[in-house]
């Protein structure tokens, strides 16, 4: 059975300026880079996974896709009669 292990690995901001190209290679490969000022977590470098097209298809709905354009909406932020 072969198991995944995902390391987490802290840097200072110097250390992580000085060896950039080697943290992002080891974000691709897998591994957490958190980057730390004065010992304090301020950013962390991981991969990012490519979305697939159509990624949201059939989550995302719109009821009226005209909504904007209802006179009754501009109504109500406009200054008249009432």
């Amino acid at each position: 059975m072969t198991s995944l292990v995902i390391m987490t690995i802290q840097v200072s901001v110097a250390e992580a300026k000085a060896n950039l190209s080697d943290l992002l290679r080891q974000a691709e490969a897998g591994d957490e880079v958190i980057v730390s000022r004065n010992g304090r977590p301020v950013a962390k470098i991981c991969a990012l996974r490519p979305r697939e097209p159509g990624f949201f298809q059939g989550q995302v709905v719109v009821h009226d896709p005209n909504w904007w354009q209802d006179d009754s909406l501009a109504e109500l932020f406009e200054p008249g009669d009432g």
